[in-house]
């Protein structure tokens, strides 16, 4: 302490920070050496040790040092500032100049490089979002991460290879980089590995300076559904997978909703990220399910944003002119929903709230029916396993006089055992007097109704039978189809329980299956309804008396044997002589007028009269023979 006495305590922290750092002391002998405290010397340590590391950093970044160490990430610089070295002097070729990156642009590289684990951007056609992302921002990454391994999966293969052939040209082609600010592969390649080691072609590239073992390509691409087991990938890119055919029908979104969890997702870990980018295609594609997902990160984008001052999203490539061209040879709402990314409510839906809302009887509850209802019950099983949907039961009403469907009771249990749906069932028949049970034929689950000796004996005894349906492409037919439903809802003709809290409870979720269809991811409830509503229509079909042509003439040895039988009231009679007029109609069993002789014709073809009593008969009887 005495040769350093005369120092400044900042020149003796300054002497025994140095000690540390450069000569490897401790600083317990540093402390002692200069007569500084050891407490503090630490800290001095520590902002000193942080300072030479920001000072080494950017040495390396001004050097354009690569990694040097497993898994080191380069220091490279923000998406913008790489864009803007490589890229800028990109001309447009639509508009033959060069546009500087828009605030959209740097929103969507923000979330491709944040925190978030699942990312989904939809913008409108023509605002380079493959580009950016499945593109530029690949690139970007492995430059900074020659050991990151990415995967990109478009709606098919031969349109990933071109966003590949893209990378390769950018990563092996110096001419590309004349008149920019810096040439990429002099900066950081080359890319392309020397010789045939590593696999190069328009599938995969393995590139150059990787420091890994991982069998796995620097980038490789596929097509969505493809094989992909076998692979893995530190980030999944789906680049435009939807299309209006491959996300035509729900079963079809629902499939390759599937693939992508069961299959592709599990490619990349929990450490990996997903990132989807594309342009919405129809409602209920797969964007309108990941949307809704928890954890997932959305960033959408209407091309116009207001109509009044003439605000679109980006002015300098697509102009409000350019859009009003494309909203003019589009159908509203097809518009609304490809370009601006809004879902207009009702839009491709079979049955709208406003049409629900209507069905709503605020005078029933949960189990009501009347005694002149026929009871109709449908079936639609699922599996017992745990990743089983939901086996809906659901029970109809009809009135055989007006034709109106009343929707009595409903159970959804998800992963139903077969015990458990035997005693549903048998409750169900011993608290309503069932007419006929529709179940899905759709395998071992439906079989385990429609064969099961004592279920079907028990069924039979209470006068209760099975009927089997086979659901195929009718389930989409707007006539037969579940979609029918909706004329009746809209005629006023299917009623819904609504009377009481708990009924409400009970039937809300039918109620949003209804509107979510033919989109949503749950339909059981549905599909239970539209089997007893198949039920019901074909029991108004046979409730019908036969119509007969009565101006047909029978011979008089017929006329003489002819009787009338009366099933209703359970009685035989002769045939009086007002029910041989011509014109005369009989009042069937349920108000409706028939033709009691004759033979069967049509019925479009049957012409009804007014009622006529006939003349007044003299004689007691009342009857006239017919000799």
């Amino acid at each position: 302490m005495s040769n350093y006495s005369k120092w400044s305590k900042h020149r003796r922290f300054e002497a025994a920070v140095k000690r540390v750092i450069d000569e490897g002391w401790t600083q317990t002998e540093a402390s002692k050496e200069y007569g500084v405290s050891r407490q503090h010397l630490n800290k001095k340590v520590k902002i000193a040790r942080e300072e030479r590391d920001a000072q080494v950093d950017a040495a390396k970044a001004r050097i354009n040092i690569s990694p040097l160490g497993l898994n080191e990430k380069r220091r490279v610089g923000t998406f913008e500032e790489f864009d803007q070295r490589y890229f800028g002097h990109w001309i447009c070729p639509d508009c033959d100049e060069h546009h500087e990156m828009p605030d959209f642009h740097r929103d969507m590289a923000e979330a491709c490089h944040s925190d978030a684990h699942r990312v989904l951007i939809n913008l409108p056609p023509y605002h380079s979002k493959s580009t950016n992302v499945t593109v530029k921002d690949t690139i970007y990454s492995l430059v900074k991460n020659p050991n990151l391994r990415t995967l990109i999966v478009s709606k098919s293969l031969p349109f990933a290879r071109t966003f590949l052939h893209s990378i390769n040209e950018l990563l092996c082609n110096p001419d590309l980089y004349e008149g920019a600010g810096g040439n990429l592969i002099e900066d950081w390649g080359p890319f392309k590995p020397e010789g045939s080691q590593s696999a190069w072609n328009q599938e995969a590239i393995y590139v150059a300076g990787r420091q890994t073992a991982e069998k796995d390509p620097t980038v490789q691409v596929l097509g969505v559904g493809a094989q992909i087991y076998g692979r893995r990938a530190d980030v999944i890119k789906f680049d435009d997978v939807a299309t209006l055919d491959n996300q035509r029908n729900p079963d079809r979104v629902a499939g390759m909703l599937e693939w992508i969890d069961k299959e592709a997702l599990s490619r990349i870990g929990k450490k990996g990220k997903a990132i989807w980018v594309g342009t919405r295609v129809s409602p209920g594609d797969i964007y309108s399910t990941l949307s809704i997902r928890p954890g997932y990160r959305v960033l959408r984008y209407s091309c116009i944003q207001d109509d009044t001052n003439e605000k679109v999203l980006w002015p300098d490539h697509f102009p409000y002119d350019q859009a009003l061209i494309h909203r003019s040879e589009m159908r509203p709402a097809d518009f609304q929903l490809v370009y601006q990314n809004v879902d207009i409510p009702g839009l491709g839906a079979s049955f709208t709230q406003e049409m629900l809302d209507v069905c709503k009887d605020t005078s029933r509850t949960i189990g009501h029916y009347e005694s002149d209802w026929r009871l109709i019950a449908g079936l639609d099983p699922a599996g017992g396993n745990k990743d089983s949907g939901y086996t809906a039961f659901s029970l109809i009403g009809v009135d055989l006089k007006t034709g109106k469907r009343f929707l009595v009771d409903q159970v959804a249990v998800k992963s139903m055992k077969a015990p458990q749906m035997k005693d549903q069932i048998i409750s169900w028949t011993e608290r309503y007097p069932l007419f006929e049970w529709r179940v899905e034929n759709n395998g071992l689950q439906s079989q385990l109704v429609q064969y099961n000796t004592e279920i079907i004996q028990y069924l039979a005894k209470k006068g209760v039978r099975v009927v089997p349906h086979t659901t195929h492409k009718n389930k989409w037919d707007p006539q037969f189809g579940v979609e029918s439903l909706a004329p009746l809802m809209t005629a006023e003709m299917f009623s819904i329980p609504w009377g009481n809290a708990p009924t409400c409870k009970m039937f809300q979720p039918v109620i949003e299956e209804f509107v979510a269809f033919p989109m949503g991811m749950l339909s059981d409830r549905v599909m239970s309804t539209w089997f007893a509503d198949l039920g019901c229509r074909d029991l108004l079909d046979r409730a019908h008396l036969p119509l007969f042509n009565e101006r047909m003439k029978v011979p008089a040895r017929v006329r003489r044997r002819r009787h009338i039988v009366d099933f209703q009231g359970q009685g035989v009679r002769r045939v009086e002589m007002r029910d041989q007029r011509a014109g005369h109609m009989t009042r069937g069993q349920w108000g409706y007028r028939r033709s009691t002789l004759s033979t069967p014709v049509p019925h479009a073809e049957v012409e009804e009269h007014e009622e006529d009593r006939g003349p007044e008969f003299v004689n007691v009887e009342g009857f006239v023979s017919d000799r």
